[in-house]
């Protein structure tokens, strides 16, 4: 009973990775890179490089900052029920990739934009996202919009900056394949990784079991003995 019971966890254990990741690809990619292509986009078209450059150029002068342009709701995964809140997404996303990133997380969704930053006051920089509304229904003004915001959420730092005049790779602008599959017209990458080191938590629940059967056991058999 006891072998079962350690198989059961080390089964658990292997499986809590995915399961952890398959709930928001967006967080499975931007512990890795800068942007998430929502899958309505174009990884092919120059706007797709651009936007990719110019969060490294942000990163360079100082004002880092990671982004979801998502395009439908079947971009947010599991998370769906988040779909048209950006700040709250944001939210929950930058909570996803705090493991390995801390700084400002921008989202772009057809109904508005939404920035956080953990521990941080940003307050002033999601009243400039709200001027700006959203890109509407369409994916060609995701792109151009998310520049614009970082351009914009940058010059309010006194940083500035310039969309960079670059063209895209042969085959477009990679992304890292999630368990959603959302970059089918990229060029396949590397395996996506889990969100950080909260996957653990999925396995206290069979570890309990295993550690109150293991006291059952030893019990009897001490009970046995005497």
């Amino acid at each position: 009973m006891l072998r079962a019971l350690v198989v059961a966890v080390v089964l658990s254990l292997a499986a809590a990775p995915a399961a952890w990741a398959d709930g928001d690809p967006a967080g499975d990619v931007l512990i890795q890179q800068n942007v998430f292509y929502g899958s309505q986009l174009d990884l092919r078209s120059k706007e797709a490089a651009q936007l990719m450059a110019l969060t490294e150029q942000a990163k360079e002068k100082g004002y880092e900052i990671r982004v979801a342009a998502l395009t439908v709701p079947e971009d947010l995964g599991a998370i769906g029920y988040l779909w048209d809140d950006p700040t709250n997404y944001a939210d929950f996303l930058t909570a996803e990739i705090q493991s390995v990133y801390r700084e400002r997380t921008l989202v772009v969704m057809p109904s508005g934009l939404g920035i956080w930053w953990r521990d941080h006051e940003f307050a002033d920089e999601q009243a400039l996202l709200d001027e700006l509304g959203g890109p509407g229904a369409d994916p060609a003004a995701v792109l151009p919009l998310a520049m614009d915001a970082i351009v914009k959420l940058a010059a309010a730092q006194d940083i500035e900056l310039t969309i960079p005049d670059v063209e895209p790779p042969p085959g477009g602008v990679p992304q890292p394949v999630s368990h959603y599959g959302q970059s089918q017209n990229a060029p396949a990458s590397a395996p996506a990784q889990t969100s950080g080191g909260s996957s653990w938590l999925f396995a206290l629940p069979a570890l309990f079991v295993v550690l109150a059967a293991a006291v059952v056991l030893v019990r009897r058999r001490l009970s046995s003995r005497a």
